[in-house]
Parts: C-alpha cells; sequence; structure tokens
C-alpha cells in the first residue's frame, strides 16, 4: 500500500505530467512559428534582395535615358544659338548694304547742291544742309543701333533664363531620383515588406515626375516674353523716325529759303536720306 506521502508524490507527478501534456502543444507551435517566421524573414530577404537589384537597374536606365534626352536638348539649343546667330548676322549685312548704299551716293548728292549754291549765302546754307542732314543721319542710325543691341540683349536674357530653369529642373528631378532611389536601397536592408518598398518608390518617382512636368510647364514663354521688347524696340524706332523726319524737314526748309529750291532738288533729298537710316 501506498503511504501518504508516497501518493502526494504521485499526484503531484501526475499534475505535472498533465500540466506539460498541455504545454506541450504551446511549445511546438511555437517552435514551428519561429521556423515559419524564420522561413517568412528568408523569404522577405530574398524579395528585397530582387526588389533591390531592381532599383539599381531602373536607376541606371533612368540616368541613361536622362542623358540622352540631355544631349538632345543641347543639340537643339546649338541649333537654336546658331538660328539666331545667322539671323542676327542677316539683318546686319542688309542693314550695312543700305547704309553703304547711301554713303555711296551722299557725295553726289552734296556736289548736286554745291553746284546750284550761286552766292557765298547759297553756299553755306548747302554747307549747312549737309552738315544737318549728316547729324540726322547719324542719331538715327544710332538710336536703330541701340534699339536693336537692346533687343537682341533682351532676347539672349529671356532664352539664357529659360535654359537655366530648365537645367534647374531636370537638376531637381535627378535629385529627387537619387533620393528615392537611396531611400529604397535602405529599406530593402530593413525589416519593411518589398511590397511597401516598392508602393513608396514608385510615389515618390511619381512626385518628382510631376514636379518636373510643372516645372517645365511653368517656364516663361519667349514669345510671352517678347512683347514687351518688340514694344520697346517699336518705341524708339518710332521716335528716332519722328525726330529724324523733324530735323529733315527743318534742314529743307532752310535750304529752300536760300536756293529758292525747285521739286527736283526737294524730292532728290527725300529719297537719299530716308534711304541711309534703313
Amino acid at each position: 500500500m501506498m503511504t501518504a506521502n508516497s501518493k502526494k508524490i504521485a499526484i503531484a507527478f501526475l499534475a505535472l505530467v498533465f500540466a506539460f501534456s498541455l504545454l506541450l502543444p504551446s511549445l511546438v507551435f511555437a517552435v514551428a512559428a519561429e521556423g515559419d517566421a524564420a522561413a517568412s524573414g528568408a523569404v522577405k530577404a530574398k524579395a528585397n534582395a530582387g526588389l533591390c537589384a531592381k532599383v539599381e537597374d531602373f536607376y541606371a536606365r533612368s540616368i541613361t535615358q536622362l542623358a540622352d534626352k540631355e544631349a538632345k536638348y543641347q543639340d537643339k539649343k546649338l541649333e537654336r544659338e546658331k538660328a539666331l546667330v545667322e539671323k542676327y548676322a542677316e539683318r546686319q549685312a542688309k542693314q550695312d548694304k543700305a547704309r553703304a548704299n547711301w554713303d555711296s551716293k551722299k557725295d553726289g548728292l552734296f556736289a548736286k547742291l554745291e553746284n546750284r549754291a550761286a552766292t557765298d549765302e547759297q553756299k553755306q546754307a548747302a554747307a549747312a544742309y549737309q552738315q544737318a542732314v549728316t547729324a540726322a543721319v547719324a542719331a538715327k542710325r544710332a538710336a536703330l543701333d541701340a534699339a536693336l543691341a537692346e533687343f537682341n540683349a533682351g532676347l539672349t536674357e529671356q532664352i539664357n533664363s529659360r535654359q537655366t530653369a530648365f537645367a534647374a529642373a531636370l537638376a531637381a528631378y535627378k535629385t529627387a531620383v537619387s533620393a528615392a532611389q537611396e531611400t529604397a536601397k535602405a529599406a530593402c536592408g530593413g525589416t519593411a515588406e518589398a511590397q511597401k518598398i516598392r508602393v513608396d518608390l514608385k510615389a515618390s518617382l511619381k512626385a518628382a515626375r510631376e514636379k518636373l512636368i510643372s516645372d517645365i510647364k511653368g517656364l516663361n514663354k519667349i514669345k510671352i516674353n517678347l512683347s514687351s521688347l518688340v514694344g520697346a524696340k517699336k518705341d524708339v524706332i518710332s521716335q528716332a523716325n519722328a525726330d529724324f523726319k523733324a530735323a529733315l524737314a527743318a534742314a529743307r526748309t532752310e535750304l529752300k529759303a536760300a536756293l529758292a529750291a525747285g521739286t527736283d532738288t526737294d524730292t532728290d533729298t527725300n529719297a537719299n536720306t530716308n534711304t541711309a537710316t534703313q
């Protein structure tokens, strides 16, 4: 027969076995969970590693594509600059030709006036007319040259300003893309899920792309900014023409009074002096 102590020991042993039997499934499931977690971690690490490799590849391709687009942009920029230089040169050549044409004829015009001057008073009037016309032509040419130079400088400034803004927008886009890549790479080595990394990266790239598009659309259009430059040039030219006509009218009036000039002299003077300043 079992003693009281033996019964107590048996009861305690049975209780221990019963308790262990209750805990065993929990321990088994805990071990299994740890195994699943380890397996899940391995899968996550593999997925993240694959994603990071794709991020690196995407970034490399993006940089190559951007470099190609920049090269094309620079080519177009050079073409525009070349076209502007050629346009300036063509305009200058046309103006120089018109001025040279008048300069080659002015000696004959002034000689004709001197031949018609018989008295000292008439000769003085002819000389005064020559000086007045020469001064008026020089003043108008100077005004036209200044207006054209200011217009060209303003146009160049507008072009450079737009190109600078474009370069800044492109640089900001590159920085944003690089930052998005670095953030994704850092997340790949952490505990974040590959899906979340992918979603965050996609959102960052989309935001960078939309900002670039917005920045480019927001650039000032050269055609719009040209209106003020064209208006300023027209105002200067209009004033120069008015001053020139007034100076010629005054000079002709004095010349007519001294020479009692006929229609031929007046007509020749108008034709040649107006051509001089084109």
